[in-house]
């Protein structure tokens, strides 16, 4: 969630943000099959497909930032995942769907829900916020259908955004705010320890996106 401190003030209680000690409990919500997608969970092809109610230009910079900071070995990067995502962890447009609210489809882990004010307002959100995470965990006829047992991660995630305020950011801040909010369907939390890209923008300054750090995390303890 970027932009609010929610996230802190619900599990995670008060947070030193200038402490260098990395408490992964603090850093990530958990592990899969609890939390992320089970498209990356084999360590194999490492395929996120993702919608989005408006199809913004700044989701294919998003895109971009994405596929680059998650690099596997195969795209020069040696040693990368110890072995596993040799092309990386992608982020793949879920062409079938439409850029309009009804684009989740069953293929869909995580959905761009753009809102105006009013529909923000009526959803419960503070209009000084800018970014909501709402991650479900799948049905289990939709782990039974990938021949996997229940559960199998989130599927969807729907990152609420409120419209006005992105619309207010530099094109630089809302990659960044892109990178950050896909990070908590990956299985990441709001967290100020280390830079990260779940740095959240409110109690620390926003990340630049996936840092070593992330990656490490996403390998070894999130997909471990």
């Amino acid at each position: 969630m970027l932009a609010t401190a929610l996230g802190f003030a619900l599990g995670m209680g008060s947070l030193d943000v200038a402490t260098a000690n990395h408490e992964i409990s603090q850093h990530i919500k958990g592990s899969y099959p609890n939390v992320g997608y089970q498209g990356i969970a084999g360590l194999g092809y490492g395929g996120v497909r993702f919608s989005s109610d408006r199809c913004k230009p700044q989701e294919d910079n998003f895109v971009a930032d994405f596929d680059a900071q998650l690099e596997g070995y195969l795209g020069g990067k040696p040693g990368q995942y110890g072995g596993a995502w040799p092309n990386g962890i992608r982020a793949v447009r879920d062409v079938a769907s439409p850029c309009v609210t009804s684009s989740i489809t069953s293929s869909t882990d995580f959905h761009w829900d753009f809102m105006t004010a009013s529909e923000w307002a009526a959803a419960g959100h503070s209009a000084g916020y800018t970014g909501h995470s709402h991650s479900d965990i799948a049905l289990s006829s939709w782990c039974a259908a990938r021949n996997v047992s229940y559960p199998c991660g989130y599927h969807p995630t729907r990152i609420h955004i409120n419209e006005p305020k992105y619309a207010a950011y530099t094109k630089a801040y809302k990659t960044q705010f892109f990178l950050h909010e896909s990070a908590h369907g990956m299985g990441f939390r709001d967290y100020c320890g280390h830079d990260s890209v779940s740095n959240n923008g409110v109690l620390c300054v926003i990340g630049d996106g996936y840092l070593p750090l992330d990656r490490n995390m996403l390998r070894w303890q999130i997909y471990g």
